[in-house]
Parts: structure tokens; sequence; C-alpha cells
């Protein structure tokens, strides 16, 4: 079997993925540039004054108290992969809002993203059956297929990939909402644009990890190297790693599988798919080599 390997080469086009024209990193890890308090702002503890939205130890951390939201003020965005990593504090109440606007609390039902765009629920809930105020759900409207949030004090990983009508909410590896909304009555006419914003529900959460890839949505006009069949197209290789990029250690190409191994979890491994086009991934060029698009996963 004919194998090439790239270790160096793929470990600094990864390691460089922050630079990539199509992903924005959302959180800087040292102040809430780029950032908008709205609702509580405030709370008062022992006399001080002190923010609901910090930053501490690299986390963006809320302080729950009151109602409100941490809304990204730079720009809106259509078609996406939203990640983010968390972490609750026991009894917490949070949620991620997508393809939503500026949130005022004297208008609040209208404004809040679970009436005017999407709420995804983050709740201290693991192990409840799914319903559609649980975890993962899109909140008062669809349930998740199953409550994957992890127990508080533990950081989950969440990716929430909007493509026009097209969303998908993957939580802790495990997709569990996956739905077109022209096939919903009430979710028709929600946005297919907007803001993204954290939630501040009453509970203690950490924030890490904030990202976006823009991606073309199903009927978007793309590159002609990118579109399916195309000579240079077949070339792609999509790859999707949780790790971080510098622990990478080698990687081997061959033609029916593609793996990955980290130094620190040899578990990990590409696996071809024919989902390609759904996978929340980095995508890098190789002129020469071609390959099935693999999805990388916990083996």
């Amino acid at each position: 079997m004919y194998v090439t390997r790239f270790s160096t080469l793929i470990a600094m086009l990864l390691s460089a993925s922050v630079g990539l024209p199509d992903e924005v990193q959302l959180f800087n890890g040292k102040d809430l540039d780029g950032w908008v308090a709205e609702g509580v702002k405030e709370f008062v503890k022992d006399g001080r004054t002190l923010p609901v939205w910090s930053v501490k130890n690299g986390n963006l951390v809320c302080t729950g108290k009151g109602f409100g939201f941490l809304r990204y003020d730079r720009r809106t965005f259509a078609d996406f992969v939203f990640h983010v990593e968390f972490r609750m504090a026991p009894g917490c109440n949070s949620g991620l809002g997508i393809r939503t606007r500026s949130f005022d609390l004297a208008r609040s039902r209208a404004t809040r993203p679970s009436f005017y765009g999407y709420e995804i629920q983050l709740f201290d809930d693991a192990g409840k059956p799914p319903t559609v105020h649980t975890s993962g759900s899109l909140y008062r409207y669809v349930a998740p297929r199953k409550n994957a949030i992890l127990p508080a004090g533990q950081w989950n990983s969440i990716d929430i990939e909007c493509a026009g009508p097209r969303i998908k909410v993957t939580l802790n590896g495990e997709l569990i909402v996956d739905l077109d909304q022209q096939t919903i009555p009430e979710l028709r006419q929600k946005p297919l644009q907007g803001c993204v914003c954290l939630q501040n529900h009453g509970g203690n959460i950490e924030f890490r990890s904030l990202r976006i890839r823009e991606i073309n949505a199903p009927g978007t006009k793309v590159g002609k190297e990118s579109r399916p069949g195309s000579k240079k197209g077949a070339n792609l290789m999509k790859a999707r790693c949780h790790f971080p990029f510098a622990m990478l250690a080698s990687v081997a190409f061959a033609a029916d599988m593609t793996k990955i191994r980290l130094a620190n979890d040899s578990r990990t491994v590409c696996r071809p798919t024919a989902e390609c086009g759904s996978c929340n991934c980095l995508l890098v060029r190789f002129s020469s080599v071609k390959l099935p698009c693999p999805n990388l996963a916990r083996g």
C-alpha cells in the first residue's frame, strides 16, 4: 500500500489554522474585546460592584446574576460552524444564541435569541431525559435526540452548524440535532443570518475556544476548485480535531484510510466518510495527494 508521511507539513498547516480567512477567533483569552454586554451587566457583592462578564485564567467567565447576554458585536454570520467549550457550576442555566440580534431588556421577548433567532440551551441537567428545555435543545422548539451534557464541573464541547435552513448541533461528539427549519412551520421565518451570543441566566459558567468557521451553504456559489467532481476539488482533505494542533506526532495517508496520531492520544484516527460536506473541519489542500474525505473521530 502506498503511504506518504507529511508530519512536519501537516503540523505547520494545522497549527497555522487560526490565520485562515474563513475562521474567526471570537475570544482572545485576555479581555472582552469585540463583545458587548446586554441586559444585566453588573451586580453588587459585599458592597462592591462587579461585572457579570469577565476574563479569568484565560477563560471567559459569567458570574450569573440577573438576565442578559454577551454578544459578539463585530459582525454577523450566515452559514458557519460555531465551536464553543464550556464548564458549568452546579445549578447553572445558560445558552448560546445564534442568528440573533442585539438584546433590549425593555423588549425582552422580541429581542432575546430564543424568540428572534435560536438559543441552544446549556443547563446543569446531566442524566435527565431530553425535552425542548434540556441541554442541546433549540430552546422551546426542538428537543435533542439525547441529553449529552456532562455533569457540572466538567468541560463540554459543542459545535453548531448552520448552512442555509439546515441546523446541526453536536454536543460532546454526539449529533443531537439535525433539522431543516423549512420543514417546521414555526421556524420557517427564522432569520438565516445574525449575531452569536452567550447567555447569562443566573448561573456561573466558563467559556473557552470560541471560534467560527464560515462555510458555503447548499446552493451557494463556490469557487471552481471546490466544486464536487472538479480535478482540484478531489485534492481537498477535511479533518476535524478537538486537540491542540501542536500535539500532532505523525500523519500517514493511504488510499483507504488517513490516520492522525496525537502525541498523547493514539486512539484518535481519521476515517473516510461519505458525508464530508457536513463535517466540522479544517480545510487543507494537497496538490499531489488524492484522498477520500476523512472525518476525525475517536476510536
